[in-house]
């Protein structure tokens, strides 16, 4: 389950890491700002959970977001030793092959008590969602980036 989603959206996290080691925390904005218009522009409300992701737009736009926001909220040194114990015990390539709740361990085991709903929400099926996100209402701050007042909210539109 979720294969796509495991090498689209990793490659993905570890070229924004290499983007910024190589040119600046100020370069992997502007390459996720253009990834956020993509999300945030007109779609469907809801889709699948991200743990159970079917379609390319949740494997290359809102698996990347999603990753992005964990290590926002974790720290991205947790979240390499998470993903470092996920390739250690999945990484041969050999049945029986991982799938997206592996990883969701791995992240959820190195993710402070106090964050686990935020670091649980883009994942397993909450989505965070600003203003912005919902009636097209925010701005621009000036560096690709939208300023939306986030806030929780499950998969079917109610707030928890």
């Amino acid at each position: 389950m979720g294969a796509p989603l495991l090498t689209e959206s990793l490659a993905w996290d570890s070229a924004l890491e290499v983007v910024e080691a190589a040119h600046g925390r100020e370069h992997r904005e502007r390459l996720l700002g253009a990834m956020r218009a993509a999300y945030l522009s007109p779609r469907g409300r809801a889709g699948s959970p991200l743990l159970r992701a079917t379609d390319r737009f949740q494997w290359y736009r809102k698996g990347v977001l999603a990753m992005h926001a964990v290590r926002e909220y974790v720290g991205a040194e947790r979240v390499n030793a998470a993903l470092r114990r996920f390739f250690e015990r999945h990484g041969s390539a050999t049945p029986p092959l991982p799938t997206t709740l592996d990883l969701y361990r791995e992240l959820r085991a190195v993710t402070p008590d106090e964050l686990r709903l935020s670091a649980r929400g883009p994942v397993r099926g909450e989505h965070l969602l600003g203003a912005c996100g919902e009636a097209g209402r925010g701005g621009a701050d000036g560096d690709g980036r939208v300023a939306c007042d986030a806030r929780r909210a499950g998969a079917q539109g109610g707030g928890r």
